[in-house]
């Protein structure tokens, strides 16, 4: 590869982790206003963790041991059943911008339970700094929806959706995932599209699915959220990890959400104010410094190919 085209290659993969995986909030708002968010999920997942796990295989790429399987869809359902659930259920009462600079506390409780549940050392005082304004930022952003309404609860969703996406990617690094990060993601993706459907049993999905009123900008989102927001950012990501360091890589963790506030607004026209935007500089500017200071525990191959601060599977899933 020349130096130009490698140049290139970069430039385009960043160009497919930053807007592609900023842009799966939107679509998934787009996607939720004619489908069930949990149902839609399950297609997503299933159907782009089918369409991995073929192409690993057609790769010849190392076979997974059933503990393996296992292991990998118990941390798929904790991040992206739970996780991403979790924000796409807010997402009927929130917007996709403040749900993408919620969705920032995964590294905030990344660094927080690596070091008071899983062993790991105090963090820097920079990292201190980040947590202490990560907490400002989303105090910022829920205040005014602190009255017990939905908002406010879609709001505690997608904070509580994150922790568990965090406790998922924090465990999957003592577990005996598979070697090769796209049957990881794959088996991710189909456990979590497996979570979601249950997730929709239990909510009544099923019985109050309409297939006629689902619209065609919906289904389109959907295959957008399948064909880019899982297959090609991942591919993009994967690609990345082997020609860029991993810090260079992280930056997608704080330019994601204003990737997707942006888009939001010029798109969907939702609101820009200057608390959204007070929040959204405090929480870039926390998570900038986590990820410059901070330790990165390895996440999930799910987390990575997505929304995202997280592991492959789970980053590419959002």
């Amino acid at each position: 590869m020349s130096q130009r085209t490698s140049v290139l290659s970069i430039l385009l993969a960043f160009t497919a982790v930053y807007l592609v995986w900023g842009s799966t909030y939107l679509a998934i708002a787009i996607s939720i206003e004619s489908m069930p968010p949990f149902l839609m999920l399950a297609v997503r997942y299933v159907v782009a963790g089918g369409l991995i796990l073929a192409w690993s295989v057609w790769r010849g790429h190392e076979r997974a041991t059933l503990r393996q399987v296992f292991y990998a869809m118990v941390v798929g359902i904790a991040t992206l059943s739970v996780g991403t659930g979790t924000v796409a259920w807010a997402e009927k009462e929130i917007t996709s911008g403040v749900a993408a600079l919620l969705v920032t506390t995964v590294p905030l409780w990344m660094v927080f339970l690596d070091w008071r549940w899983f062993g790991g050392r105090r963090p820097r005082p920079q990292v201190m700094l980040g947590l202490a304004l990560g907490l400002a930022g989303v105090a910022i952003l829920a205040a005014p929806d602190l009255d017990g309404g939905m908002r406010g609860w879609a709001m505690l969703a997608v904070v509580v959706g994150s922790a568990f996406w965090s406790v998922g990617s924090m465990h999957s690094k003592r577990m005996d995932l598979p070697r090769s990060l796209a049957r990881s993601s794959a088996w991710q993706m189909l456990g979590g599209g497996a979570g979601m459907l249950a997730a929709g049993l239990v909510a009544g999905e099923y019985s109050g699915l309409d297939r006629h009123a689902i619209t065609m900008p919906s289904v389109a989102a959907l295959l957008y959220l399948i064909l880019f927001g899982s297959v090609v950012a991942f591919s993009a990501y994967i690609w990345l990890l082997a020609h860029v360091p991993a810090q260079q890589i992280a930056s997608y963790a704080f330019v994601n959400p204003v990737v997707a506030v942006v888009l939001g607004w010029l798109l969907a026209g939702e609101e820009l104010n200057v608390q959204i935007g007070v929040a959204m500089a405090v929480l870039v500017t926390s998570v900038a410094l986590i990820v410059h200071y901070g330790r990165s525990p390895r996440t999930p191959a799910a987390m990575a190919v997505e929304s995202t601060p997280m592991p492959a599977a789970a980053i590419a899933s959002r």
